[in-house]
C-alpha cells in the first residue's frame, strides 16, 4: 500500500511538472519577437592598415553589398538575401519567411545558422575582400545584440562584421 502512495505521488509530481514546463514554453513563445532585424557597417581599409584587422582610418562604404545566408539544420541554404549599405555604409535588413519558423523549430537561432558575406564593392579601387576583418570572405556569424520593442512590435537585433573591403593595390610602406 505505501509503494502504491509513492507512485501515485511521484506520478503526480510529474504530471505538475510537465504542466510547468508546457506553461513556461507558452509564456516564452509568447514573449518572443515578431521580427529578426540584421544590421551592419562596410567599410574600405585604407592602405595604412593592410594585412591587419584594423578598421583605423577606414571609409564608410556606400553602395556596398553583404549577403545573408541561413542553413538549416542539416546544413541545406534555406534563405538568401542581399543587403545595400545606406550613404553611411550601413546595411540593415529583416529576416523574414518560413525559413526562420522552422529553425525556432528545431531550436537554432540566426546568429547559429546564418552568415554575413561581403559580395561587391562599388568603388573599383576598393573591391578587394578582406577576410581579415571578421571574415567577410569566408563569412562572418550573426550576433544578438539585443531585442528592440517600437509601437508594441518586438524585433530581435543581429549585428554582422564590421566587414571591409580592402585597395588591391597600395603604394609600398615605409615604416
Amino acid at each position: 500500500m505505501a509503494a502504491t502512495k509513492k507512485l501515485s505521488l511521484l506520478l503526480a509530481l510529474v504530471s505538475l511538472s510537465a504542466a510547468l514546463l508546457q506553461l513556461a514554453s507558452c509564456n516564452e513563445e509568447q514573449d518572443a519577437a515578431e521580427s529578426i532585424v540584421v544590421q551592419g557597417m562596410i567599410y574600405c581599409q585604407s592602405c595604412k592598415c593592410r594585412g591587419t584587422r584594423s578598421l583605423a582610418s577606414a571609409i564608410p562604404l556606400p553602395g556596398a553589398k553583404v549577403s545573408i545566408q541561413c542553413r538549416d539544420h542539416k546544413g541545406r541554404v534555406g534563405f538568401y538575401m542581399v543587403l545595400t549599405a545606406d550613404k553611411g555604409g550601413y546595411a540593415i535588413g529583416e529576416l523574414k519567411g518560413p525559413f526562420f519558423q522552422k529553425i525556432a523549430h528545431h531550436n537554432m537561432k540566426p546568429g547559429a545558422s546564418c552568415t554575413a558575406r561581403l559580395i561587391y564593392s562599388p568603388k573599383p579601387d576598393c573591391a578587394v575582400v578582406s577576410n581579415m576583418v571578421n571574415s567577410g570572405m569566408d563569412g562572418c556569424h550573426l550576433q544578438y545584440s539585443k531585442t528592440i520593442s517600437y509601437k508594441g512590435h518586438k524585433a530581435d537585433l543581429y549585428d554582422f562584421g564590421p566587414l571591409a573591403f580592402r585597395p588591391a593595390n597600395c603604394g609600398p610602406q615605409f615604416h
